[in-house]
């Protein structure tokens, strides 16, 4: 991801502006999103990956629903692979393993949601605010809530402030 040319950004940004090539740029943006690394680029980049993901939102709807319920669909699987663990390699599985990838996700995917938030226009996403709330609550919501968690709510906080300042209410 740090190693994604500028040009290269600049190339995508205009193929987002053609109907007819999203299938040409889709797939790879959304995966360069769905990396762990892409909340390591530097600043300029940042701001020209902005209107990238904006268009990857617009062009599947159903991206931004998929971004709303990824936590739920990762901890269903992390139950279902821990659930496999312990049948497979008994007791000696190493569950706090699991749990800190768990921990990892549910960061990866709040920096995600406030990525996307604060990239759009204001009152972009009003529609699914209700949901927005709900995916943020489900994200910290936890019996044991990691220092990684703790560490995102502090910047995704100040994100999210910005972000009730974006919407107006009628």
């Amino acid at each position: 991801m740090a190693s994604v040319d500028v040009t290269v950004l600049r190339v995508l940004l205009e193929l987002t502006k053609l109907p007819s090539a999203t299938k040409a740029w889709r797939l790879q943006v959304g995966e360069a999103f769905n990396d762990q690394r892409f909340f390591k680029v530097k600043l300029n980049l940042a701001t020209l990956w902005k209107p990238l993901i904006c268009g990857l939102m617009d062009s599947d709807k159903e991206r931004f629903g998929e971004l709303l319920g990824q936590s739920r669909v990762t901890n269903s699987l992390q139950h279902q692979l821990m659930a496999i663990a312990r049948i497979t390699a008994g007791p000696s599985s190493n569950i706090f393993t699991n749990r800190e990838q768990e921990m990892i996700s549910r960061s990866l995917n709040l920096r995600r949601l406030t990525f996307v938030l604060l990239a759009a226009e204001r009152n972009h996403y009003l529609a699914q605010l209700p949901s927005i709330q709900e995916k943020l609550v489900d994200i910290l919501r936890t019996d044991v809530v990691s220092p990684r968690v703790h560490s995102e709510v502090g910047p995704a906080s100040f994100g999210l402030a910005e972000l009730t300042t974006r919407y107006t209410y009628a």
